[in-house]
C-alpha cells in the first residue's frame, strides 16, 4: 500500500519571555511531507520536514542568552 501525508502548522507571534514588555517572536508556518510504501515485510518512508526551510525563533534562554530555533529543512529515507 502507499500513503501520502502533509502536515501544516501555524504559530502566531508571541513574547520571547513571559512578560508583556518582552520583544515578540515572529509568527511562522511549518510544512512537512511524507510518502510511505508498505508491504507485509517492509516499509519505506521518504520525508521532508520544514519543506520551506522556515526559520523560527522559539525563544531566548535568559540564563545563557542563547536563541532557540526550529530545525532547518530535513529530508530522509527510512527503511524497515
Amino acid at each position: 500500500s502507499a500513503r501520502l501525508r502533509a502536515d501544516y502548522s501555524f504559530m502566531d507571534e508571541q513574547p520571547q519571555l513571559l512578560s508583556r514588555t518582552s520583544p515578540m517572536n515572529d509568527s511562522y508556518e511549518l510544512v512537512n511531507l511524507k510518502a510511505v510504501i508498505q508491504d507485509e515485510a517492509w516499509t519505506v518512508e521518504l520525508f521532508v520536514d520544514n519543506v520551506t526551510n522556515e526559520y523560527a525563533s522559539l525563544g531566548i534562554d535568559a540564563g545563557y542568552l542563547g536563541n532557540y530555533r526550529n530545525r532547518p529543512r530535513t529530508a530522509g529515507l527510512r527503511v524497515s
